[in-house]
């Protein structure tokens, strides 16, 4: 008898063998635990962001912003904790400094896995907040480019940690209002004051909440859950006025639309992995962004006009302009909206924006191909920029490391208000306060000796600033132990005897030293023509010696320093 094949056991088998012709894309797309899936795949993605950070911030020391909050950490001090930095509330990140001083000394990694638990953290929420909206599949795109998002320096630069704190604050918050409870509101009040103490950044997502909060029901009896953290936070901003470090213009408020722009097209070039400038600038590239947010912006518009101005849509697009609102009353030099280290908050809204525009789309097999390309195309770029700031940080960590060497060495000559510039903005008092409490980030001489050229000449520059060897014009020559030196090849080049010397040149020429370096940087002044210089040598504890070099083109006369001789 034959067997019908219109029954139960047929269908199963037809719907075996469809499943087997289908592609990839489609049993992608079809399957049943595709969220599971993601999950596990953004799990995969963090882990090797993880090991892909820790290598690139090997070898890497305190730098740029974390050196002054070396020099200011105090255990066990509010007031220190509360202390503006550049105008900002960094209190959770001075607690996180002192707290691993306190706990591990000098020592960077536990910084680095601050760092790299916040960034982690940061595209977990940010997934879980797209997810509710996208589903997996959807939301792990943008979050995989988020977490390498190379185009900033947050991913893998500790300095900028505060930005990615105000992140993790500011969505947790998000997805504790979104319950609905009295315990999510609790608890979204908590990390919205937390967010605000991280930093500034934390402002547009109390507003952000604030929205969510008042266009839900019953939303005036649950505005608590943002009065609190903001009239924390204005207190302090006003507590915070004695230290004159406001930098805010009301009058900047005219440039927000071109802030706003500028802002817009560099986080939407950062996401494409777009923004790296060619000519050598330190700041993004917004030309291919501003192409790329013309369809950001057409895929808004599309998700309003389809759905409506949802309250989360409302509050994201309130977050962006709290966000530029924030920022053009600060902007200044190195304060402009195309820093690559403002581009990670931007690149969050836009995310944010966009989840919210397409929320519930059903996935096609076009969309997924569409996220597939998107993801393969913007990751590479952003991984070249990660490997590039990777490489970044560890030559500025040589140098900090050779010129806290130096200050150590001089540290009885040195001027306590004395800063090394941009690479080294700490006080060299507070550093060495800090240094005598919790132990040492510089160099040992040894150590010193080994780095590269350019490295040695940057602690020889720093010498000189501290020492000021000068070429002191004086009118009597020793008669003994003089000797002439010339050189067919160009300058004279001698060795700085233990006592100085007192060179002498038939022509006007510029004198400069070196002691760690390869080459003479230390400017020491002029040799007048026919008349000695007095130039003392600037010892101190290390044994390394001093080479002079006189820039003249005759012999010249090189005699001892004795007491007589330097009156």
């Amino acid at each position: 008898m034959r067997r019908s094949l219109s029954g139960p056991a047929s269908t199963d088998a037809r719907g075996r063998l469809s499943s087997q012709n289908l592609s990839f894309v489609d049993r992608a797309i079809q399957a049943p635990h595709r969220e599971r899936a993601a999950s596990l795949l953004l799990a995969a993605a963090i882990a090797i962001y993880v090991l892909l950070a820790l290598s690139l911030t090997r070898g890497a020391t305190y730098t740029g912003d974390e050196l002054r909050w070396f020099g200011d950490a105090r255990c066990v001090d509010p007031q220190a904790l509360l202390m503006p930095h550049n105008g900002h509330l960094i209190a959770v990140t001075r607690a996180l400094y002192t707290g691993v001083l306190e706990l591990f000394g000098p020592e960077h990694l536990p910084t680095r896995l601050a760092m790299i638990v916040a960034v982690a953290v940061a595209a977990t929420l940010l997934f879980v907040v797209l997810m509710k909206r996208l589903g997996g599949l959807a939301a792990l795109a943008p979050t995989v480019v988020v977490l390498f998002l190379g185009s900033t320096p947050e991913p893998i630069s500790p300095a900028a940690t505060v930005f990615v704190q105000g992140v993790v604050f500011g969505l947790a918050a998000v997805l504790a209002l979104e319950r609905r409870t009295l315990l999510g509101d609790a608890v979204a009040c908590l990390l919205l004051t937390l967010a605000v103490a991280a930093f500034s950044l934390g402002l547009p997502f109390v507003v952000t909440a604030g929205i969510l909060v008042l266009l839900s029901p019953g939303g005036m009896r649950r505005l608590w859950v943002v009065a609190i953290p903001a009239i924390l936070y204005l207190a302090w901003f006003v507590w915070a006025r004695q230290f004159d470090e406001h930098t805010q213009s009301l009058a900047n408020i005219l440039l927000l639309p071109t802030f706003a722009a500028d802002s817009l097209a560099s986080g939407a070039g950062a996401l494409a992995g777009l923004s790296t400038n060619l000519t050598g600038s330190g700041r993004a590239d917004a030309g291919w962004g501003r192409i790329i947010v013309v369809p950001v912006l057409v895929g808004v518009a599309l998700g309003i006009r389809r759905r409506g101005v949802s309250p989360p849509m409302l509050a994201f697009i309130a977050f962006l302009a709290v966000l530029w609102t924030v920022g053009v009353l600060n902007t200044g030099f190195l304060r402009t909206p195309g820093e690559p280290r403002y581009g990670y908050p931007v690149a969050i809204g836009i995310v944010l924006v966009l989840g919210e525009a397409f929320r519930e789309m059903r996935m096609t097999r076009s969309i997924f191909i569409a996220l597939l390309a998107f993801t393969i195309f913007a990751v590479p770029g952003n991984l070249a920029e990660l490997r590039k700031l990777g490489a970044a940080n560890r030559v500025q960590s040589g140098d900090v490391r050779a010129k806290l060497a130096v200050i150590e060495l001089e540290r009885e000559r040195i001027r306590p208000g004395l800063s090394g510039g941009r690479t080294l903005p700490v006080r060299t008092g507070a550093y060495l306060n800090a240094a005598d409490r919790y132990g040492s980030l510089a160099f040992s001489l040894p150590e010193l000796r080994r780095q590269p050229a350019a490295t040695r000449r940057h602690a020889d520059q720093l010498l000189g600033q501290i020492l000021r060897p000068r070429v002191v014009p004086t009118g009597r020559t020793p008669v003994s132990g003089c000797r002439t030196l010339s050189s067919a090849t160009g300058p004279v080049v001698f060795s700085l005897p233990r006592a100085g010397v007192l060179p002498r040149s038939q022509t006007p020429a510029p004198v400069r030293l070196r002691r760690f370096g390869d080459h003479f940087t230390v400017q020491a002044g002029m040799l007048l023509p026919n008349r000695s210089g007095a130039l003392g040598n600037p010892s101190d504890s290390a044994t390394d010696p001093w080479f002079v070099m006189v820039g003249a083109r005759r012999p010249v006369t090189v005699c001892p320093l004795t007491p007589t001789a330097a009156r």
